[in-house]
């Protein structure tokens, strides 16, 4: 016994699987910018000029920019679907984490939520207007 089966349409399916990885590409890479920006531009906003310390668990302050002005975006080349946000300046790790004698007073970690939660409504968007 035997059975005979015919596709249709399996040359189209394909093409259209390829543009759907190529859109997912697109808005990984699309995604992982905008929300490296968003966190950089979030630490910009929200470092506080000002004497004295601030509390624990809160935003710290700046006395000098130089942690604000540092803060640095730098994103892979192949396919754009990594991104180092940070910065070079010693104290931002340690306001970051704390140390032995300080608490933590994060600024980089909440500003990348922050950047996450509000790229996500857009993440759809961005993959159906490729498509």
């Amino acid at each position: 016994m035997r059975i005979k089966i015919k596709l249709e349409g399996v040359n189209e399916l394909l093409r259209d699987l390829e543009r759907v990885a190529a859109a997912g590409e697109a808005v990984a890479a699309w995604a992982v910018e905008n929300i490296a920006e968003g966190t950089a531009k979030r630490v910009r906003e929200r470092l506080v000029s000002g004497a004295g310390y601030a509390a624990p668990g809160g935003y710290p302050k700046t006395k000098t920019g130089r942690l604000e002005r540092s803060v640095s975006v730098v994103l892979t080349q192949a396919k754009r679907t990594t991104a180092i946000v940070g910065t070079a300046q010693l104290h931002g790790r340690f306001l970051e984490l704390g140390t032995g004698k300080m608490e933590p007073r994060p600024w980089l970690l909440p500003a990348f939520e922050d950047a996450i939660a509000e790229e996500l409504s857009g993440i759809k968007a961005e993959f159906e207007g490729r498509l």
